[in-house]
């Protein structure tokens, strides 16, 4: 994942600011439709001989809207929640193929007028690309090494109303597809465009309020989760390594929204005993896949889901090369009894070292 991510993710923390919470819904549903034009950033120079045209897409979304019964809705200004499709002519049938990609998204409305509104939607999600790098036969695409890739998604648009639930949208998008290093090469696609179409909202109209406060536990928000990962490491066609850690955290849950605090990461990474290994010590000891390391965390709350923002700087570590620093976007998703679910991915400085999954428990 590339440094335009964090980037774009951190703007979209402010999402968690106060917004007004009384507003008019446009419908419980709204189905949107929209043609997009862009072109593949070359953020390597290896890139430019693969775009050969710009990027044609089409985007189809489904989206309802939050009410008061969703008790973090009102927190977030009544934003919409659904699921967004797009379909890519990615400009170079042969070495890149097609796209395809669904994302969970919130749509974030953030104008008082009904009639003409700036809309932010934000999305992850999984996407697949129809022609992937082949030593045999496709060994020129050294963007994606995979046809199941990650996305993210980020539009920011304009909604005019041209009838009584009917809207024309214009904006731009950004589309980005990663395998998060679980198999070389993984440069990824990094898609701007720019967007227009239509939204047709459903159903009666109401007044959105924040009718009852809602309660939240004011305090530390302990927890521990053990997490795995498999990844590969260049030059292409390597082995698979596999990567084991164990996270503790300690947050402090300031609002509804928001918890902030810090945490200790103890990692077993395989890959380092070979990235590690030379002439003068071909055969390093398994501790030097150790890494020790401290973050800094930011959660942001939606009931039992939760978006984890970390930064940390590693206390021990024999592999240098990607620097001391640290970074990992996260998810935590609670299944009872104080147990979650996590995924997340972790980066050094934007350059993608691997997605992992695992469980934990919150004290």
């Amino acid at each position: 994942m590339k440094k335009i991510l964090w980037l774009l993710l951190i703007p979209t923390c402010s999402l968690a600011q106060p917004m007004e919470t009384v507003r008019m819904s446009d419908g419980k549903w709204s189905l949107g439709a929209a043609y997009h034009y862009g072109f593949i950033i070359a953020h390597r120079s290896s890139i430019v001989a693969l775009r050969q045209d710009h990027v044609k897409a089409l985007g189809l979304d489904l989206f309802r809207q939050t009410t008061a019964s969703d008790s973090w809705g009102p927190a977030y200004g009544f934003p919409k929640a659904g699921l967004r499709y797009y379909y890519l002519d990615l400009g170079n049938e042969e070495q890149l193929g097609k796209g395809h990609s669904l994302t969970a998204c919130l749509d974030f409305n953030f104008s008082r007028n009904e009639a003409t509104q700036f809309r932010l939607n934000v999305g992850f999600g999984l996407g697949y690309v129809t022609e992937s790098f082949d030593q045999d036969e496709n060994h020129k695409n050294i963007a994606i090494g995979t046809g199941l890739n990650g996305t993210f998604t980020l539009s920011a648009d304009i909604h005019f109303r041209i009838a009584q639930q009917l809207f024309l949208t214009a904006g731009f998008n950004f589309n980005h597809f990663s395998n998060a290093a679980t198999r070389t090469p993984n440069l990824g696609y990094n898609i701007p465009s720019g967007r227009i179409g239509l939204r047709r909202h459903m159903g009666v109209r109401e007044k959105l309020t924040a009718d009852s406060v809602v309660m939240w536990e004011k305090g530390f928000r302990h927890a521990v989760s053990v997490k795995g990962a498999l990844k590969q490491v260049y030059p292409v066609n390597g082995p698979d390594y596999y990567v084991v850690s164990i996270g503790a955290t300690s947050l402090r849950r300031f609002s509804q929204k928001s918890a902030l605090g810090a945490g200790i990461d103890i990692t077993y990474d395989h890959s380092l005993i070979d990235r590690i290994a030379d002439v003068e010590n071909p055969d390093p000891p398994g501790t030097d896949a150790v890494r020790i390391g401290l973050n800094s965390t930011y959660e942001l709350i939606f009931d039992d889901l939760s978006v984890l923002l970390q930064v940390g700087r590693y206390l021990r570590s024999m592999h240098r090369s990607e620097g001391m620093w640290y970074h990992r976007v996260g998810m935590r998703y609670g299944i009872g009894h104080g147990w979650f679910v996590t995924t997340g991915l972790k980066t050094h400085f934007g350059k993608a070292d691997y997605v992992d999954a695992g469980i934990g428990r919150r004290f």
